[in-house]
């Protein structure tokens, strides 16, 4: 692994849970456009950026022309929509004969990968376990150093029994 991307993916976590900052569906939404750009459906992982990120949302009907769309609004269509993106990728996965994968579709996912670390790193809060991790800076190319918490975080963090010590973060009970 390269420095640099040790580097995206250190700030991109949290400190405590070590999870990535971002909450869990935002984490499917970009491993789920990689997957699609992997099978060659460039278009179906620019239709998931609308879909997720549009507050309107359409869905073909069944056994009717493309052209006509349905409103929907229900998350429970959503979800269905993208476990069966995902049921395609496995079923895609399973195929011993996969295409080899050109190099446009790669510079895609290394934009999505990109994005990824542009948006993980922007998010404060941990989505996860709602804690404040410290930032992280780097000095040259081979030194990390963690900076300290503002004092006024620091004791939200404290008040909220979330303790650190000897480079472990666990959340005491």
């Amino acid at each position: 692994m390269h420095f640099h991307s040790m580097y995206a993916l250190l700030r991109s976590k949290c400190a405590y849970c070590h999870q990535f900052r971002m909450s869990k569906e935002s984490v499917r939404h970009f491993v789920l456009r990689l997957k699609l750009l992997e099978m060659g459906e460039a278009d179906k992982a620019r239709e998931l950026i609308d879909l997720v990120q549009s507050p309107v949302i359409y869905k073909e009907k069944e056994g009717e022309n493309e052209n006509d769309n349905l409103f929907v609004s229900n998350q429970a269509d959503v979800d269905a929509k993208l476990r069966m993106y995902e049921e395609r990728y496995e079923s895609f996965r399973r195929h011993p004969s996969r295409p080899s994968i050109d190099p446009f579709t790669r510079s895609r996912q290394q934009e999505v990968i990109d994005e990824f670390y542009k948006t993980a790193a922007a998010v404060r809060k941990c989505g996860n376990c709602d804690a404040t991790s410290p930032s992280i800076r780097k000095d040259g190319y081979s030194k990390i150093f963690m900076r300290p918490l503002a004092a006024r975080i620091q004791k939200s963090m404290d008040a909220r029994k979330f303790k650190y010590g000897l480079n472990v973060y666990y959340r005491s009970t």
